[in-house]
């Protein structure tokens, strides 16, 4: 385990890789850290990057899901997996992608647990505290490495999110979901002062190792995090959506963790560009295989379908938030042709 505060955004990504890295030669990182400055907006792995950041830094997360508060008043764990079942089995394909949040967020549970915090996941990407969101989970599989990750709310909550995305995306280029005071807290405020140095990523780190090993029968043990080697990045490589592909109309859903938008160019009746972004969870190069399914085919609505539903039918074919029929709606609609 390693664990850092007042790490900026740009060596957080650095981190991630660094764990990635291991991951890649069959090691198991838990890594605890704070992010500086106080105003940052972490943007998940398949959300456009709006064109001239303003007043909040921002945080391009190798993990999909929504766009989420992650300033100093955040703590973010992140566990760097070989493959995404790691934690209970040595096959990847013994856990179903739908079931891999359910069992890496247990390690958190339970530390916060053992702080005396009555945590409950009800599923999605939540943890809540007495109904009330305290910390956003995720993951991303690039190859077989698989992140996962929970911004934990410590000392604001993420009913911040409108504020920080008005400065950060004055063009309101990002669509997110927005947390309203009822619906977000944060740790502190349920265990006051004298809890506080518990969730300081020093502190923490030893805790979320103890949960893990509680909850996996793992041993932990204190390791420096190193320099990271190459490994592909989510924008690296799909890139971050074209504005040409993006001039065209967009096509929108609000999934079950927050909007998605396709958009497709059309050039003599058949598909010529595609990009899919949003609040979703997917391996790290969806995107660009969604886009290499439909490049070409005509757009009618059976050879969408076809193009879709051919995706879904690949090793690590899948889109958390979306149903698949919820999908194929939205390409067909980005396409023009919806039934």
């Amino acid at each position: 385990m390693s664990h850092a505060a007042g790490v900026t955004p740009t060596r957080q990504s650095e981190r991630e890789r660094a764990l990635l890295s291991a991951a890649a030669d069959g090691a198991l990182r838990l890594d605890v850290s704070s992010l500086e400055p106080v105003d940052v907006l972490a943007l998940g792995a398949f959300h456009r990057r709006p064109p001239t950041p303003a007043r909040a830094a921002l945080w391009f997360r190798h993990t999909g899901g929504r766009a989420l508060a992650a300033g100093r008043d955040f703590m973010i764990v992140t566990l760097a997996l070989p493959h995404r079942a790691a934690l209970v089995a040595d096959d990847p394909d013994a856990l179903a992608p739908a079931q891999v949040l359910n069992r890496c967020v247990r390690g958190v549970l339970q530390a916060l647990r053992n702080l005396g915090l009555d945590v409950v996941y009800p599923g999605l990407d939540l943890v809540t505290h007495q109904r009330r969101a305290v910390a956003a989970i995720s993951f991303v599989e690039i190859g077989f490495p698989t992140l996962f990750q929970a911004i934990v709310a410590v000392r604001s909550s993420f009913a911040a999110i409108p504020l920080l995305l008005d400065r950060a995306d004055p063009g309101g280029v990002v669509p997110a979901h927005f947390f309203g005071p009822e619906d977000a807290s944060h740790l502190s405020a349920v265990l006051g002062t004298r809890g506080a140095s518990h969730l300081e990523p020093e502190n923490f780190a030893e805790h979320a190792a103890r949960g893990y090993a509680q909850s996996f029968d793992l041993e932990p043990r204190d390791r420096a995090l190193g320099d990271p080697a190459p490994t592909p990045r989510p924008h690296g490589v799909s890139g971050p959506p074209s504005a040409e592909v993006f001039s065209n109309p967009v096509a929108r859903v609000h999934g079950r963790l927050g909007p998605v938008e396709a958009c497709s160019r059309i050039v003599d009746g058949c598909v010529d560009g595609f990009t899919i972004t949003g609040d979703f969870i997917a391996p790290h190069d969806t995107p660009a295989r969604l886009a290499s399914r439909l490049r070409g085919r005509p757009a009618r609505p059976a050879d969408v379908e076809e193009a879709v539903q051919a995706f879904f039918d690949e090793d690590r074919g899948y889109l958390l938030g979306l149903r698949n029929a919820e999908v194929v709606d939205l390409v067909q609609r980005s396409v023009g042709v919806a039934t």
